[in-house]
């Protein structure tokens, strides 16, 4: 992140095979890269202090456009679903709580919700919803992991005072499931999904519970 730098390293080997925002790839350059994600044949990396999401083409990693700038304000965790038409993409947006002076702001919209598409080479990216509630008991207050499910319309949000995975579908619907509810004792941070184990046919979620001195990889 300090870096700016994005590493592609050899999956077997760890060996470092290039970086990307070093100016090095098409001029591409990145401030502060957060979640990263390959959908099809483009890489998205979300850049929390650009406000913005930049995309690269596979596998050439040529920058073909940005998104998110006039509407992300402190980005940070990324998800998606890739459909026959388009790419649903669902950003956690996490700004600060409070203002300038202190003052609680209104925490309404913590998930963005972006359509995107590519032709020609160029990125079309178009906002559809804010959502995430402001208030109450279902108030997400620290939000950065996300995880969308691709088997069904469920989405998996990380909130962390909360110390619990919250549960939505694709059009910001609070389905009012929690996962983790009195089993995280740290804070939920990034999830997989891991398919067709010994542990589970139908496949398990993996939820890192992140402390500063310990680390536990929950499965569910």
């Amino acid at each position: 992140k300090t870096s700016n730098l994005v590493y592609v390293c050899d999956a077997v080997s760890g060996e470092t095979l290039q970086t990307i925002g070093s100016g090095e790839i098409d001029d591409a350059t990145l401030r502060r890269p957060n979640g990263i994600l390959v959908v099809d044949d483009l890489l998205y990396v979300v850049e929390r202090d650009n406000q913005r999401v930049q995309v690269f083409s596979l596998p050439e990693l040529k920058s073909v456009g940005t998104f998110g700038k006039d509407r992300l304000i402190y980005p940070y965790g990324i998800a998606a679903r890739s459909l026959p038409s388009h790419h649903e993409v669902f950003i956690t947006d996490n700004f600060d709580a409070f203002d300038d002076q202190g003052n609680p702001v209104s925490l309404d919209g913590r998930i963005k919700k972006f359509r995107v598409t590519a032709s020609e080479g160029i990125v079309h990216a178009t906002h559809e919803l804010s959502f995430g509630a402001e208030a109450g008991t279902d108030q997400l207050i620290e939000v950065e992991s996300i995880l969308a499910d691709p088997t069904s319309d469920r989405l998996y949000v990380c909130d962390e005072p909360g110390n619990v995975v919250r549960v939505y579908d694709s059009s910001g619907k609070d389905l009012k499931e929690t996962i983790g509810e009195g089993t995280i004792r740290y804070e939920p941070e990034g999830m997989v999904f891991i398919e067709n184990t010994e542990l589970n046919p139908e496949g398990v979620l993996v939820i890192t519970d992140q402390g500063e001195d310990q680390t536990i990889l929950r499965i569910f």
